[in-house]
């Protein structure tokens, strides 16, 4: 039996959700004991290519509460990334260059094209056609058949691994409780008012959980008798070195994204594999994405291989995050199920936690991302 521990929040899960929900509300003040089943930041947060990309989630035009949420998170990195990096010390290599959209050959061009006129309509963010000679004056190291592309300057990159060593170095000098490789086992209840979360070195008594366990939420919800439908899909990436810079831009095709980093190297990915928890790296995965780097940029086929990662993100039933209070429990708040999108609606996600334990509101969080709708879907079966 190991000790027991008290918290005024108790954070399940230290990737990018968790450590953010940790920042915000050990920022408000509140006692924070943060459990990481592994490292922070090892599962989802290191599979993340690091874009912030909120026009991937437009639909082709047509706005949507996610859309919108991240939208609003994204442009929170700029006030946040100078905070984190003067308080930490590390830099995460935030690059404001915007992200370039390809089209491979013309019916990719025609589809392209179509996506760029309703984005020019609907989205509220700026965006600009780039026919073939444009883009070649913009990225010269384009391959041929590389015939147009939408270039969206308010999207940006940066490391997801140094984000999150940045938030895990500004915890700990807080002096916020982080956990590696302690996982919670379950929880301790009363009439389903939140008593502790367990772990096999001790309970630890709080009277607020968030849960953010990314891939490993369906297991968790258990705890509640429920059955969120949140699954594993692994992500893996390479990162490869050229011999000279070619690429200055993100640059991303309907088939992955390659995207320059500070130190000289280029990152891509990523494949998206239901494999259950099964989260190597493959031959088959890996061939696929360096068969994507010489087909847009041609010269990167004479790159050093510097290394491939992996990593499981947490996907939903219904594509959305699960963001809010539990319906008939007090003290329960998920922050989990982002999927691809994790980096980029972090800052929205930890402010909505820290809106939702202090305020007991979230106004930027749509209805249509509560928990709520699985948790209603179960009690009318």
């Amino acid at each position: 039996m190991g000790s027991t521990s008290k918290a005024d929040v108790v954070i399940v899960g230290g990737g990018v959700i968790g450590c953010m929900a940790a920042y915000e509300l050990s920022q408000a003040g509140l006692q924070v004991t943060l459990l990481e089943r592994g490292h922070l930041g090892s599962e989802a947060s290191s599979a993340s290519g690091g874009q912030l990309v909120p026009l991937h989630l437009a639909n082709d035009g047509e706005t949507n509460p996610l859309f919108e949420f991240h939208r609003a998170s994204t442009y929170l990195f700029d006030d946040l990334v100078p905070e984190l990096e003067d308080a930490s010390g590390v830099r995460m290599g935030y690059e404001r260059n915007g992200v370039l959209r390809v089209a491979e050959g013309e019916n990719e061009r025609d589809r392209l094209k179509k996506t760029f006129t309703a984005w020019q309509r609907n989205v509220g963010m700026p965006v600009s056609w780039l026919d073939v000679d444009e883009l070649h004056r913009l990225e010269p190291g384009l391959g041929p058949h590389v015939l147009g592309g939408i270039f969206s300057p308010d999207e940006r990159t940066l490391s997801s691994a140094h984000l999150v060593e940045a938030i895990g170095r500004i915890l700990r000098d807080r002096g916020v409780d982080v956990r590696e490789d302690t996982p919670a086992t379950g929880i301790q209840h009363r009439d389903r008012h939140i008593q502790a979360v367990e772990t096999l070195q001790g309970d630890i008594q709080t009277p607020e959980l968030v849960l953010a366990a990314g891939a490993w939420t369906g297991l968790c919800s258990q705890w509640f008798d429920l059955t969120i439908p949140i699954t594993p899909l692994r992500g893996q990436m390479v990162a490869v070195r050229p011999q000279t810079p070619i690429l200055g831009t993100t640059t991303v095709s309907y088939n992955g994204a390659i995207t320059p980093r500070p130190d000289g190297t280029v990152t891509a990915g990523a494949t998206t594999e239901d494999v259950g928890f099964d989260d190597r790296t493959t031959v088959d995965g890996i061939r696929g994405i360096l068969k994507i780097l010489p087909r847009l940029v041609p010269a990167l086929a004479d790159a050093t291989f510097v290394r491939s990662w992996s990593g499981l993100r947490p996907w939903s039933a219904d594509g959305l995050p699960l963001i809010g209070r539990l319906p008939g429990w007090t003290g329960v708040t998920f922050a989990s199920g982002h999927g691809k999108h994790g980096i980029s609606g972090a800052p929205a996600t930890g402010r909505a936690i820290r809106h939702l334990i202090i305020r007991g509101q979230a106004e930027t969080v749509h209805d249509a991302l509560s928990p709520a709708r699985f948790v209603e879907a179960q009690s009318e079966n």
